[in-house]
């Protein structure tokens, strides 16, 4: 490196831009932090020497101690648990694996947040039926232009391709394979009176209540043209295609069909981001040799995530380990914090959004 690198170096380590490193200080402070946790870290002896040439150059270095216990936001460190037997392993919790993910400006670009329709081949999990069907992996909500968020069993007003401003719930949000990163969203279309004439011609509505919504049709449409979310109806009748002819809700169904979903409240105005997760367990060897030292171990990986990233050693989250218990025998805490997930949610910066979700 010349003399004018060498310049260039000292001249960006003391003036970056603090927010562009975060959660770091400033870029200075991150690569020190980097260069003492290094996975080949260098004795305490050359570390001091390194902060002696930094200083004789001008820059103003933090102290050596600040940067070595230096704590990232929200980190948990593992926890200590119990075997069913009694014997003690430490655990990394799945939430803080989750916060340490959302937070990593790479990762949480590169997660896809909606199933995603295929009907040719299937080349990634989240291509998968499943996914696809499972209400309990179905995203829940999606932010339109950043402010409006429409979530699932949602009324509200969108452009319907015939008939303009028209009624719907939202049944489901998606991206479909061909299309790529559009938003797509399945909508049953609620028809007033006049719309429904105009829908099937000569129908019989004489003896239907002018306020109430026929359920006639489910519509794919983009995201974008939803514009507004209105209140529920109080009834709603289906149309039924088969026989030409009207068919009420029962009391349980339409109450039912009409509910809000339940993280709407739950998520008081945030977005809420659905992350499917993969947990596997493997056993390693404890040796650099050849001698097999038994270890067996959990991880985690982001089922969000496209393969080539998941194939990364960096995306393979560890969880626990022992070499003197099976995996099941370490099973109890993870098992305990995805009922705690599922019931609960957890709120997490997302670097996505610049934003808690």
């Amino acid at each position: 490196m010349d003399e004018v690198s060498v310049q260039q170096l000292l001249q960006l380590l003391g003036n970056s831009d603090h927010t562009s490193c975060l959660p770091f200080p400033s870029l200075l402070f991150a690569l020190l932090f980097f260069l003492i946790h290094s996975p080949h870290p260098m004795g305490k002896s050359n570390l001091s020497f390194v902060w002696f040439v930094m200083r004789m150059a001008g820059l103003r270095v933090p102290s050596f101690t600040k940067v070595k216990n230096f704590k990232m936001p929200d980190f948990v460190s593992p926890t200590r648990c119990l075997s069913p037997q009694g014997l003690p392993f430490y655990y990394r919790s799945i939430s803080s694996v989750i916060s340490q993910c959302l937070g990593t400006p790479k990762l949480a670009s590169s997660l896809i947040r909606f199933p995603v329709e295929s009907t040719t081949t299937y080349t990634e999990i989240y291509h998968g039926k499943r996914w696809n069907s499972e209400p309990r992996f179905a995203a829940p909500m999606v932010s339109i232009a950043g402010v409006l968020h429409v979530f699932v069993k949602d009324c509200v007003t969108f452009l319907h391709p015939q008939l303009g401003p028209t009624r719907g719930i939202i049944d489901k949000i998606y991206h479909r394979k061909d299309l790529g990163t559009e938003v797509l969203v399945k909508v049953d279309t609620l028809l007033d009176a006049n719309q429904f004439k105009f829908m099937v011609p000569n129908s019989c509505l004489f003896y239907l209540p002018d306020s109430t919504l026929i359920l006639y049709e489910q519509i794919t449409v983009v995201s974008s043209a939803i514009v507004c979310v209105q209140e529920k109806p109080l009834d709603v009748v289906r149309w039924n295609r088969v026989t030409d002819s009207f068919q009420r809700f029962s009391p349980d169904e339409c109450a039912s069909y009409l509910a809000t979903h339940p993280l709407k409240a739950k998520a008081a105005g945030r977005k809420v981001v659905m992350l499917p997760l993969i947990l596997f367990a493997d056993d390693t060897s404890g040796n650099k040799s050849k001698k097999w030292h038994k270890f067996e171990s959990w991880y985690l990986l982001l089922a969000g995530l496209p393969r080539h990233m998941n194939a990364k050693v960096e995306n393979i989250h560890f969880l626990c380990s022992s070499d003197s218990m099976s995996a099941l025998d370490m099973a109890n805490p993870i098992a305990d914090e995805l009922i705690l997930l599922e019931g609960s949610g957890l709120e997490v910066y997302d670097a996505l959004h610049n934003e808690h979700v």
